[in-house]
């Protein structure tokens, strides 16, 4: 089990609760689709209730540990519902962040349907920010846009000489990121505080955004390993990537 701060058995009941729901959801989504038409909002309100718990299986199966062999199904899932429900200017930035991380570390192709019309909805929208650019950029070499600031501001900005100018000393910037900031910046998420809640579940915190600058900025994270929110083992995941 990687996340410590609740049992085995918590991670579990979570996990089989998101399947659960998944497997409900889907049933709505075609029994929806087939009385009120592929762009109902009975439709569209359930790619963004799946894009919600797709990203909740996905935290579940990492922090248990123990099913890891579906990170990849589950992954292709949160991007489907994704690029479905996409909305870039009322969507969730920071969750935004965490599927577009998450591509870079899965290493997806830009011709993956899913991508490529997430890609396509951002690029329409053409969000201002430096993060989201540079893991565009990333996924799609012929991404256009190279934004200097950051949507919100005191969220990544430390990240971003990590970036712009890969050194020995990047791997530190990134552990003092993660030790003092990353936590912080995440204080109004509404999962905030759930290892401590016993009405806000938790389904562990991982910083997929610094594994994702790591691997951009090509640095050796291996002094990461062992820090508490770093999600080590996925950035090193070669087998379960690679299905």
């Amino acid at each position: 089990m990687r996340g410590n701060l609740k049992s085995d058995e918590y991670f579990a009941d979570l996990l089989s609760d998101e399947d659960e729901e998944i497997s409900d959801l889907n049933e709505l989504i075609d029994q929806a689709r087939a009385e009120q038409g592929e762009d109902s909002d009975g439709v569209r309100n359930g790619y963004q209730f799946l894009q919600s718990s797709y990203l909740k299986q996905f935290d579940l199966i990492y922090t248990l540990g123990t099913q890891d062999e579906r990170l990849p199904h589950s992954f292709a899932g949160l991007l489907r519902y994704t690029a479905l429900a996409c909305d870039p200017e009322a969507d969730s930035y920071f969750d935004l962040v965490k599927v577009l991380s998450l591509a870079v570390l899965f290493g997806a192709d830009p011709a993956d349907p899913d991508l490529s019309a997430l890609l396509g909805n951002l690029r329409e929208a053409h969000i201002e920010d430096y993060l989201v650019d540079r893991l565009c950029g990333r996924l799609d070499p012929s991404w256009p846009y190279r934004c200097e600031t950051f949507r919100w501001k005191k969220t990544f900005e430390p990240l971003k000489p990590v970036l712009e100018s890969p050194d020995e000393h990047g791997i530190d910037e990134v552990r003092t990121f993660l030790q003092k900031r990353w936590l912080v910046i995440h204080r109004g998420c509404w999962w905030y505080g759930g290892h401590k809640s016993a009405s806000v579940p938790y389904y562990g915190y991982w910083a997929y955004e610094c594994a994702a600058v790591a691997r951009m900025a090509e640095l050796d994270d291996g002094p990461l390993q062992g820090e508490r929110w770093y999600p080590y083992d996925l950035a090193h995941m070669k087998a379960c990537l690679e299905e």
